[in-house]
């Protein structure tokens, strides 16, 4: 009798499981979401800084700074526009974010100057990106 009880206990607790599992895999899991606080010009304009939060992950987060991964796109020309990459240091960007979320920077290199103040530009770090985005004068 006892061991039919058990069997009962274990076979509900699978199905619970079972369940929970097929309702988590349903549903739809919260978007992640750059949000970008503020770009601004620095350096004379030759350099725009991007202040950005990103959202708490359950693992410790690098932030890309690939080329084709991390940039700024100039939403009127379409022109790319890429973090400075320093010789002896290695990217101007904080490539490392904790696993709370948090704030970030990044520099982009704007030697030729070609964004000015209030420019709209489009923020993309890997998969997360936010559109619209006007770069301030410093």
């Amino acid at each position: 009798m006892v061991w039919c009880v058990a069997a009962l206990f274990v076979a509900a607790a699978g199905a619970s499981a079972q369940g929970q599992r097929a309702a988590q895999a349903g549903a739809t899991t919260p978007e992640r979401k750059l949000t970008v606080e503020r770009a601004f010009m620095v350096a004379n304009g030759s350099m725009v800084q991007v202040r950005f939060t990103v959202p708490p992950a359950k693992t410790t987060q690098w932030i890309p700074v690939d080329q084709k991964d991390t940039y700024l796109v100039d939403e009127a020309t379409g022109e790319k526009f890429f973090v400075m990459n320093l010789v002896r240091i290695g990217p101007a960007a904080q490539v490392r974010v904790p696993k709370g979320g948090g704030s970030s920077y990044m520099i982009i290199d704007n030697a030729h100057e070609h964004l000015k103040p209030g420019a709209r530009v489009t923020v993309v770090i890997g998969d997360l990106k936010q559109e619209h985005v006007t770069v301030a004068d410093q």
